[in-house]
């Protein structure tokens, strides 16, 4: 079993897809998101920067989340997705100082592609349970909710994102042409890099990567 990281532009699907494999495979899926969000919940000491940062769409701080995936890294160094991180060259190769000394290695790299429009179009539907925590998105037939607005299993109103508005969307996708495709680049020139069209499915997505983990063969 191989330990991943995916990495995407916004809206292409890394939290759903990262699910998904959790449940298939038994990985441990360490998110961006879901660090950040604790961080804020518990009123931690980064909580009012990160807050700050997510409304105006930027990137948080190097610091802030180097120190919260090394604390989670070891807490528990069984395989895992890295989804979210890293996103910028210096937090990459924070990853690689990390890994080094925890004696692990990142077998694949896998980019989970989508365009600028089809990002937009997925905004508009984004939705999600506030307790469960449960992603659904009304403009897909896969992951509409089984009755308009509620969790399937929580039965509460779903919630949209406070930063789920076109702004946001707009600098946090030319953030990943600027700062994140650099750390595609260097994934690719070590030949860790696997390309996915997250554009289509979510089905046809995951059939991708299983293709990429060996898991379907001629």
């Amino acid at each position: 079993m191989e330990n991943l990281i995916l990495i995407a532009p916004p809206l292409a699907g890394k939290g759903t897809i990262s699910k998904i494999l959790e449940n298939m495979y038994g990985y441990r899926c360490i998110s961006t998101g879901v660090l950040l969000r604790r961080e804020i919940k518990i009123n931690g000491k980064y909580r009012k920067r990160i807050e700050q940062k997510q409304l105006n769409g930027e990137l948080i701080d190097d610091e802030i989340v180097n120190e919260l995936f090394e604390q989670e890294l070891k807490k528990n160094t069984r395989h895992f997705i890295l989804d979210g991180y890293p996103r910028n060259i210096n937090q990459a190769k924070h990853l690689d100082e990390l890994l080094n000394q925890l004696d692990i290695e990142i077998n694949k790299v896998i980019l989970l592609d989508i365009s600028y429009d089809l990002a937009h179009k997925r905004l508009l539907g984004r939705c999600s349970c506030p307790k469960c925590k449960k992603v659904y998105n009304t403009e897909s037939d896969e992951l509409k909710p089984k009755f308009e607005n509620l969790c399937d299993e929580c039965k509460l109103p779903l919630e949209k994102r406070l930063d789920d508005n076109e702004e946001t969307l707009k600098k946090r996708y030319d953030n990943y042409e600027t700062i994140t495709k650099k750390v595609i680049s260097y994934y690719e020139e070590k030949q860790k890099l696997y390309w996915v069209d997250s554009s289509i499915s979510t089905s046809k997505t995951i059939e991708q990567i299983k293709e990429i983990l060996g898991e379907i063969h001629d």
